[in-house]
């Protein structure tokens, strides 16, 4: 495990910050303030988890959600823990890999710590700076909660997912609902997967999207039809 002196102190500093602030509350008998204080920073910065998971830089992403990386000589394969982002030929999956690209350019902390049914390492994957990713791509709209994933997160980070989702509603950050007209999307029409505009008259594109719907969780639309290029592609 390689550790990273820069991401390490920062986490160390901010960790003094936290407790320097907590301190000062505290001798104002300021207990509530305090807690709070604390409660927040182990909350959105979460230092056990930045600290103990392996450094770790992508070299291949095969979607918003997933990406390869080099382990010595081993090539890992990461899945994120805890969403689920559009796949390869769903609508908007080039802009999702390019953000979750974006977040992990000089590389993340991964703390992975199971298999999928597909071989890839389930982990929690962290900016070198700590803050979790999963949460990220959810506040930018490029993603959404899945029942099946969501209890792989511990509960600090499924409160995190489920806050930046809620935000992302709020805010009208669903890119996956944009200029669907323009989008070419899929649908089923007689059992056949057809494209709009082609042979499928009257196939119509998703309407928008379900991010979640509160404590329910959902699916990202068309996960079906892309399911197994997105296999096949993990698997090169």
């Amino acid at each position: 495990m390689q550790i990273n002196l820069v991401g390490t102190t920062l986490t160390l500093l901010v960790t003094l910050a936290a407790l320097v602030l907590a301190g000062y509350f505290a001798l104002q008998r300021r207990v509530f303030l305090a807690v709070v204080s604390i409660g927040c920073f182990l909350v959105l910065f979460n230092p056990t988890a930045a600290m103990s998971a392996e450094l770790c830089k992508p070299i291949k992403y095969a979607d918003g959600d997933t990406f390869n990386f080099k382990r010595g000589s081993e090539l890992v394969r990461v899945r994120l823990a805890g969403f689920d982002a559009p796949e390869v030929g769903q609508p908007f999956s080039r802009r999702a890999t390019d953000h979750l690209r974006m977040l992990t350019l000089g590389g993340a902390r991964c703390d992975c710590y199971k298999a999928d049914r597909y071989g890839r390492s389930v982990c929690t994957v962290r900016t070198l700076q700590g803050a979790n990713v999963a949460p990220l791509m959810l506040a930018a709209g490029y993603g959404c909660i899945d029942p099946r994933f969501e209890n792989e997160a511990d509960p600090v980070d499924r409160a995190q997912a489920r806050a930046a989702l809620e935000d992302a509603q709020r805010a009208g950050h669903q890119p996956l609902a944009e200029k669907r007209a323009h989008v070419g999307a899929r649908s089923r029409s007689g059992g056949r997967l057809q494209r709009r505009g082609t042979a499928g008259h009257g196939a119509r594109a998703p309407s928008r999207p379900n991010h979640g719907h509160g404590a329910g969780g959902a699916r990202c639309p068309g996960r079906d039809q892309a399911g197994a290029k997105q296999r096949r592609m993990i698997n090169q």
